[in-house]
């Protein structure tokens, strides 16, 4: 069984990742070329553990964070589970079908690394208005992957 943390830690450190979340979404407003995340506020941010479980949230769009868990367990338990996330790693998604709420709504994790262990996974959502397609403002689905720079 885990100590218990007294009640003065755990109120630090539930701040500090709430304000991770918060953080998080500024950036994403500020630094959005998409007037529907800019403008509209159509996206959130949150924190999870390395299991995949939520911290933390910002207080953006709270029906976002109903299916970021399901969309990082999706992930977790199937083509990318938590022993193949290096540094670095990104990992997109927007499949209904496996989490997400509809194909214009772009969900990324980035892993969180200490030490060489990964102990916990950034994510982020976002509604975008053209995903690709034969035609403007068209859909396309894609698969969940992993994206490796170097």
């Amino acid at each position: 069984m885990a100590p218990a943390i007294d009640p003065i830690t755990f109120e630090i450190v539930r701040n500090a990742l709430y304000s991770t979340a918060e953080q998080m979404a500024g950036i994403i407003e500020r630094t959005s070329f998409s007037t529907v995340i800019r403008e509209m506020l159509d996206y959130s941010s949150a924190v999870f553990d390395a299991r995949g479980r939520i911290l933390a949230q910002s207080t953006r769009t709270p029906s976002h964070l109903n299916s970021m868990t399901p969309a990082l367990e999706t992930i977790l338990s199937g083509p990318i589970p938590p022993e193949a996330w290096y540094p670095d790693d990104v990992v997109i998604l927007n499949d209904p079908f496996h989490g997400g709420q509809h194909l214009p709504d772009i969900l990324t994790f980035l892993p969180i690394f200490y030490d060489a262990e990964m102990v916990g996974i950034a994510g982020s959502l976002g509604h975008h208005v053209d995903v690709g397609g034969r035609a403007p403002a068209a859909t396309a689905r894609t698969a969940p992957r992993s994206i490796r720079r170097g």
